[in-house]
């Protein structure tokens, strides 16, 4: 681990900062009674990876081999070099809270990069400081040397698999990804940390079809204005088209209309006992999106993950102008129901930590219902900081919607595309691959030879997603008892079944209407 003094803000108590790097360490080796020891027997945790508040020792102790089981672990040590960026630190006789972002290089036979954010308190007993509460979000691209998003451009999409019987898909997908977020007798959306997949019936005049056993998805494309693309009826008011890369896939342009005076007003916050009336004020002004009854930093994740900790005097533009506007609003507010439930409170010295489970319902025309992990840190009546981290994973067999592929047979043609026609930015390469970064997730396209693959084929969607489980043993077992297929496509795979790669193991396989999927599961986690 490395920690540059020159990157630590604040008066530092003896040995805290050796407790958090002794966390780490015990972490990296898995060394549960070592981490153990470390904590309060009633901490706190709200980590991304586990998707969950986690309340007391035995808690934490019976999640942490789940989450070390996604890492590499040559020699029984997770392959990772941690480096603590930005470390600020409060603290006040014996308690002490820190917030530091963590830098991460790892892999052994794949290498990756990452990067999270870790909020800790500590209370000092005897001569040791003890963690009592932390906080963390992970796969995060904030260029910290800058103060701004690490890519140059980001952009939004959302990801649709067409359906001929929409009951049986979503019957289908719902112990893989949890319960939908929204249903209609048309479509379906599932939700999973701020990333969407939709099961559609519309075929697109015929141009999307679940042709069985062959890629059949394609991408949803938020979008300024819909350019060149063909005309498509509008959904929930929101003007679509049509268009076509090089290789002759197809893509949806989404022209979302979110702000409208016929929106609903805010409803909520619900849930807060009237000893938390700074907190209850605050989340009503985050309804009301009045940024002069705001206070402290801010931090959330759930619809971006390319912004950091705004501080008080950018909450304007980092609120008003990246998160509120992603949601239906009008002049009363966010057209939302707010809901909190799991409260937990603690006196740590003058800090008050308080943390709770939050929900979002929509209320406008454009659904969605989400799930974050709040803390806040208080001093007296004054909030001093928020941090909201994405909770939508819901317990599935899936853990993250992990990238989209698009087969193309000029890999250059493609680039040029993307990157500059529809403004994705630069990409990042693999073999016979691209990778665009979006808010969420990986759009990408790979070359392939109609020839051999049979895609793509012109004019259709020949898309496919790879969803990230966390065992694909048992994923494997659940889709071979609905009798789906194992595909082989020279482009994608080696062969039908499941491969086993240097940091993943993966399936092609089919759904329940005949559209390739791929299952990975990651022993080191690409980034």
């Amino acid at each position: 681990m490395v920690l540059d003094r020159s990157e630590v803000h604040g008066a530092v108590p003896e040995g805290l900062l050796e407790s958090v790097q002794a966390l780490w360490s015990g972490y990296l080796h898995q060394d549960v009674p070592g981490s153990l020891a470390l904590m309060a027997p009633d901490v706190t945790r709200l980590s991304q990876r586990a998707g969950r508040i986690q309340q007391g020792v035995a808690e934490v102790a019976a999640q942490l081999p789940a989450e070390w089981s996604a890492f590499e672990r040559p020699h029984n040590v997770i392959a990772e070099q941690l480096t603590l960026r930005d470390v600020r630190v409060r603290a006040s006789g014996g308690a002490a809270i820190v917030q530091y972002w963590l830098e991460v290089e790892g892999g052994a036979r794949w290498t990756y990069d990452d990067q999270g954010l870790v909020v800790q308190a500590f209370q000092r007993q005897g001569s040791s400081w003890k963690l009592v509460h932390q906080t963390d979000a992970w796969s995060l691209d904030y260029d910290l040397d800058e103060g701004r998003p690490g890519r140059e451009r980001t952009f939004a999409f959302d990801f649709a698999y067409p359906v001929e019987r929409l009951e049986r898909a979503v019957r289908f997908y719902t112990p893989l990804l949890g319960k939908p977020e929204f249903e209609s007798p048309t479509r379906a959306c599932f939700n999973l940390q701020g990333a969407r997949f939709w099961l559609d019936v519309d075929s697109l005049g015929g141009r999307a079809r679940a042709e069985s056993g062959f890629p059949n998805g394609y991408a949803v494309l938020a979008v300024k204005d819909l350019g060149k693309a063909e005309p498509l009826p509008s959904r929930d008011g929101d003007p679509r088209g049509l268009r076509l890369d090089p290789s002759g896939n197809v893509l949806v342009l989404l022209q979302a209309r979110l702000a409208t005076a016929g929106q609903p007003a805010p409803v909520g916050p619900l849930g807060f006992p009237s000893d938390l009336e700074p907190v209850r004020a605050l989340e009503s002004a985050w309804l009301r999106m009045d940024i002069p009854r705001l206070e402290g930093s801010w931090f959330d994740d759930s619809r971006s993950r390319v912004w950091g900790v705004e501080p008080p005097g950018a909450l304007a533009s980092g609120l008003g102008e990246h998160y509120w506007k992603r949601y239906d609003h009008g002049p009363a507010g966010l057209a939302l129901r707010l809901e909190v439930d799991r409260l937990h409170q603690r006196q740590l010295g003058p800090y008050r930590l308080v943390s709770y489970q939050r929900k979002l319902t929509g209320l406008g025309r454009h659904p969605c219902r989400e799930r974050s992990l709040a803390t806040q840190i208080l001093e007296g009546s004054r909030v001093l900081a928020t941090y909201l981290v994405a909770n939508d994973s819901g317990g599935a067999m899936t853990r993250e919607l992990d990238y989209t592929g698009y087969p193309v047979t000029d890999l250059e043609r493609a680039r040029a595309f993307y990157s500059s026609e529809l403004k994705m930015g630069s990409p990042y390469s693999d073999e016979d691959y691209y990778g665009w970064w979006s808010n969420q997730l990986v759009f990408g396209v790979y070359a392939a030879d109609p020839s051999q693959d049979g895609i793509p084929r012109p004019g259709r969607s020949n898309g496919y997603l790879s969803l990230w489980v966390r065992s694909l043993a048992e994923a494997e077992a659940y889709v071979r008892g609905h009798g789906c297929k194992f595909l082989h496509f020279p482009a994608i795979n080696d062969g039908p079944g499941v491969e086993s790669q240097p940091g993943y193991t993966q399936l092609l396989t089919t759904d329940s209407e005949g559209n390739a999927l791929l299952l990975s599961q990651y022993t080191g986690r690409p980034r």
